[in-house]
């Protein structure tokens, strides 16, 4: 049976009691007064005096009583009562009240073996007043003969014995009703204060646990980790890997040297710590240690590559916030991470406060950019290894604000997806580079294939192939003059879906290119399965052509594979004669880069 209900009902029983006791004296005592003064015998007085005398004592020393000696008392009075009512008027109304009640108090307050010793003891006193009464006594009251006191003590030993099946049976059934109850309310709590995957407390539990342990402490640390790339894993492995991994990081952050207070799955890429008394020099300790593990010994099994896992963390110092206010700002922090290229780990401080306030303002900077259609679009011309000449441009989108000046693209891309407006975005790009196309190949004085970049989440709406056909037509572009470029991340969709809408464009004429190819995960795994016309090298492989042999290795790998595949490559980001040279070389086809040229608007 819960515990608390017992404890509960306990409490309630030995207050009502408490409560009882005085009257008993009262009563007792007004008993005894009125027994003086009447024809009854005197030792009846003295009787209900000492019963006033023990309940008195029982009444100063409440508290100091325990509970089942206050039972003991009470059924020791009842039963003795009973009898001495018995030899004054044998089995009378009063002795059957007196003797059932020193009987049924022990079966509903006292444990089954001590109330049965109570009720089997009684028993014997009966058939021993029987016996005396048959025996020894002349009272007609007492002396009724062997059949009549064989009936009184059958009739008494059925009742105790069906009272007790009774009751010890409701409360059985109510014990194991209470349990049920009790199962159900764990399973309730556990759906809402623990995650299902992990077993481990959620984020309602986080909040609540946090705010009560302030109280008590001057200052703590809360650490957020973040794993950013959950969603490829899901769709490239299966849910079940991306199950794994949320397990297997919650295991590394428990299984460290530091103890934590607590450690909770706060959302669904993300786990949450609270670790108390630690100093900032410990903090960083645990954080390069949780790194090195996963950076160089981290496993995931069937996984071939890294986590990529963001980090926040921030101090909570006494009376300066509440815990969920520290714990929110650190929720903002993640928008800091997001749009930094190399940045992985930050620290909340005041001095993020201007920074997130700026990011407040280029949020409804950006929308009405996108509404008053500010962008422009530089353009990085392509040209053939072979015989470097031009035939094509990366579409570059540039924004100047009126109000904060230039924006780097690597700031306000990132921006765009986060305030879910890459659709408009795209449109707006796509349909500037569509009334720039001719302007553009007359500059050139050539038919050049432009690339424009699409997001995963443009390339997904369903709209997207619609908007480009009419476009196409208002603008009359031709399918073969552009190549659509998306990112590796494009697998989080799915490669059926993805697929299904490359077809749709490859039908209209568009190439496919995949932009940044390597810096993703497991690429040569999809690349067979993906209907792509081209990939394009990522930058930081060319750099280091020259001097990482890995870096040249890798790069001729790609190059290779791409040519079995009937794929164009491009290297983009060449800057030096000796990346070119290296390229050339190497078979690549297209060459993208600073050393041919700049992005440039149309008008240069």
């Amino acid at each position: 049976m819960n515990k608390n209900f017992i404890k509960d009902s306990t409490n309630k029983i030995e207050q009502q009691i408490n409560k009882i006791i005085p009257l008993i004296v009262v009563i007792s005592t007004v008993i005894a007064i009125s027994i003086y003064f009447s024809p009854i015998p005197i030792i009846y007085m003295y009787i209900d005096l000492v019963i006033a005398l023990i309940f008195l004592i029982l009444s100063i020393f409440q508290n100091r009583i325990i509970l089942e000696i206050k039972f003991y008392i009470m059924i020791f009075v009842a039963i003795t009562l009973s009898i001495l009512v018995f030899f004054d008027g044998g089995i009378s109304s009063g002795f059957i009240i007196l003797l059932t009640i020193g009987n049924i108090i022990p079966i509903l307050l006292i444990n089954k073996k001590e109330s049965l010793i109570v009720n089997i003891t009684s028993i014997i006193i009966l058939t021993l007043l029987a016996i005396w009464g048959t025996v020894f006594s002349d009272n007609l009251y007492i002396n009724i003969g062997i059949a009549k006191w064989i009936t009184h003590i059958l009739m008494f030993l059925l009742f105790f014995i069906f009272f007790r099946i009774i009751f010890y049976n409701i409360i059985d059934a109510l014990s194991n009703y209470l349990e049920i109850i009790n199962e159900n309310n764990i399973k309730i709590s556990d759906l809402a204060y623990y995650d299902n995957l992990t077993k481990l407390p959620n984020q309602i539990y986080f909040k609540s646990h946090i705010q009560k342990r302030s109280e008590n402490i001057t200052s703590a640390y809360i650490v957020i980790y973040y794993i950013k790339n959950l969603a490829f894993i899901n769709s490239l492995y299966g849910k079940e890997m991306g199950d794994f991994v949320i397990k297997e990081l919650a295991k590394t952050l428990q299984n460290n040297e530091l103890k934590l207070n607590l450690l909770s799955k706060t959302a669904g890429s993300e786990l949450t710590l609270w670790i108390e008394n630690i100093s900032k020099e410990d903090i960083l300790n645990y954080l390069n240690r949780i790194d090195e593990i996963i950076e160089n010994k981290y496993k995931i099994h069937k996984l071939n590559h890294k986590l990529d896992i963001y980090i926040r963390f921030i101090r909570c110092e006494d009376n300066i916030m509440s815990p969920i206010d520290y714990y929110n700002k650190a929720n903002i922090a993640m928008s800091y991470l997001k749009r930094t290229q190399n940045l992985r780990r930050i620290e909340y401080n005041s001095e993020l406060e201007e920074l997130i306030r700026f990011d407040a303002q280029l949020n409804n900077l950006l929308e009405e950019a996108i509404e008053n259609k500010e962008f422009t679009i530089n353009y990085q011309t392509k040209v053939l290894a072979n015989n470097t000449n031009v035939i094509g441009a990366e579409a570059l989108a540039r924004w100047n604000s009126p109000i904060v000046g230039r924006v780097s693209p690597a700031v306000f891309v990132p921006k765009i997806e986060e305030i879910e407006k890459a659709v408009q975005f795209g449109e707006v790009i796509i349909e500037k580079v569509f009334q720039e196309y001719q302007s553009l190949c007359e500059k050139y004085n050539t038919k050049l294939k432009v690339s424009i970049n699409i997001s995963p989440s443009h390339l997904l709406d369903d709209n997207f192939i619609h908007y480009l056909k009419e476009k196409m037509n208002e603008y009359k572009i031709d399918g073969n003059s552009i190549i659509i470029e998306i990112t590796e991340e494009v697998i989080i969709l799915g490669i059926v879906e993805v697929n299904n809408i490359l077809s749709e464009i490859r039908d209209l004429g568009i190439s496919v290119s995949i932009d940044d190819f390597g810096t993703g995960y497991s690429s040569f795994n999809y690349l067979e399965n993906l209907e792509v016309d081209e990939i394009k090298i990522d930058k930081s492989f060319i750099d280091k052509i020259n001097v990482n042999n890995r870096s040249l290795i890798v790069v001729e790998n790609i190059i290779n594979l791409a040519k079995q595949l009937d794929l164009s490559v491009v290297a983009e980001g060449v800057e030096t004669k000796e990346q070119y040279d290296k390229l050339l070389k190497l078979n690549c086809d297209i060459i993208q880069g600073y050393y041919f040229s700049k992005p440039e608007p149309l008008n240069n």
